[in-house]
């Protein structure tokens, strides 16, 4: 009798272990499947598709789902103007360039305040890039963009600086090995290993006349920047905050990448991106119609371009 209720005892306590067990489960598996429901809903919200490049006129397939080599054009919008009709500039202005077959990405920064032609807009050589945005948003950008070096422009990023802290504090922050001693926004960066919340983070990338370097030593700010996000977005930790960061991306981003693409990338490319070569773009400072510029002469266009376009396989 008694060893009938010791094994009736131990069969509720593991009936009782069982329905707890299952759950937890349920919980988690919820929690899976909100998850990739919410990353499925919020790919769609931002997905805004330009006009294809017509530098790749031949060009027949997807180039994430085949494997191929692509450009990505990465625009941080600065939108603080209080006027509603303003659609801000484009502050950050980077290029990749991801190739699988070699097992590379290379990464070039242009200058915001660089002389180029608006493509599509009545403009004189005298326009600073960076206005091609606010001209006529992210076709106009990524068209001019992709003239200036001669290269397509596959696919774009579009994101808001001012959602900018906001990815930062959803991941936990970031690290970053910084080597310039200074303050921005009442932050103090010495040198050497600093943490970065979201305020600190956008100060770090937007500080400019304290470096000797000027608007290229803040491209690579930005770029040291990116990746460590690319670094902390790796981390098992960032699930608890998803939810967060995909509430910012769907209303302050928008990208012409589908979400199966998004998918792609991430199985396909993702080891890919952390070979990164960084390629400076040479400048010098003018003063055009009273208004400061850096102008890239051709021969340092034909040169970048050369590059870029060997690791599209194009040349």
């Amino acid at each position: 009798m008694e060893t009938m209720r010791r094994k009736k005892k131990k069969l509720s306590k593991l009936k009782i272990t069982l329905i707890v067990l299952s759950v937890i489960l349920a919980i988690i598996l919820g929690y899976i499947g909100y998850t990739a429901y919410k990353i499925y809903d919020t790919a769609n919200q931002i997905h805004t598709p330009i006009k294809p490049s017509d530098k790749r006129a031949d060009q027949e397939g997807d180039l994430i789902e085949k494997g191929e080599a692509f450009s990505v054009l990465l625009l941080g919008i600065d939108a603080t103007s209080k006027n509603p009709n303003d659609k801000g500039r484009s502050d950050a202005i980077i290029i990749y360039t991801i190739n699988p077959k070699t097992n590379s990405t290379k990464t070039v920064s242009i200058p915001r305040d660089t002389q180029a032609d608006i493509v599509g807009y009545n403009s004189t050589p005298s326009t600073k890039i960076n206005a091609a945005y606010a001209f006529g948003g992210e076709e106009m950008a990524t068209r001019t963009i992709e003239n200036f070096l001669d290269i397509p422009i596959d696919y774009y990023i579009k994101a808001d600086m001012d959602s900018f802290p906001s990815i930062v504090d959803s991941i936990g922050g970031i690290t970053i090995d910084n080597h310039l001693d200074f303050t921005q926004n009442g932050f103090h960066f010495p040198i050497g290993t600093v943490n970065l919340d979201g305020d600190k983070a956008l100060a770090y990338t937007r500080m400019r006349k304290q470096d000797p370097r000027g608007d290229f030593g803040r491209q690579q700010r930005q770029r040291m920047v990116l990746q460590a996000l690319q670094q902390r977005a790796k981390s098992p930790s960032i699930i608890f905050g998803i939810h967060n960061l995909l509430d910012t991306l769907g209303t302050r981003f928008t990208t012409n990448l589908t979400f199966d693409q998004l998918m792609d990338l991430q199985k396909k490319y993702i080891q890919v991106a952390d070979k990164m070569e960084t390629i400076e773009i040479e400048a010098t400072n003018a003063r055009i119609n009273g208004a400061s510029m850096q102008v890239i002469s051709q021969k340092e266009r034909d040169r970048v371009s050369k590059i870029l376009r060997s690791e599209l396989e194009l040349d």
